[in-house]
């Protein structure tokens, strides 16, 4: 909401108000912009070609190391390995 500029009363010298002071005036607010991502975002599915490719890169990875290295090439988290 814009609120009005506020001025002083105007004295009651007996003459209209000053010409050289513009009259207070309301200002409407902006319209609220639309949002750029509408729609809901689409969840990654992964197939099970895929599934089996990353635990078998997993189940042969020598230490924990390089299974979170997997992980982080892949945007996976750990909890996608659960037994």
């Amino acid at each position: 909401m814009v609120m009005p500029s506020q001025m002083p009363p105007p004295q009651d010298t007996g003459s209209e108000i000053s010409p050289t002071i513009p009259p207070a005036r309301v200002v409407a607010a902006p319209r609220v912009p639309t949002a750029e991502l509408t729609t809901t975002p689409k969840r990654r599915t992964f197939t099970a070609k895929y599934k089996l490719r990353i635990l078998d890169e997993t189940d042969h990875a020598a230490d924990t190391g390089t299974v979170s290295a997997i992980l982080r090439r892949e945007g996976l988290y750990s909890s996608a390995l659960t037994d």
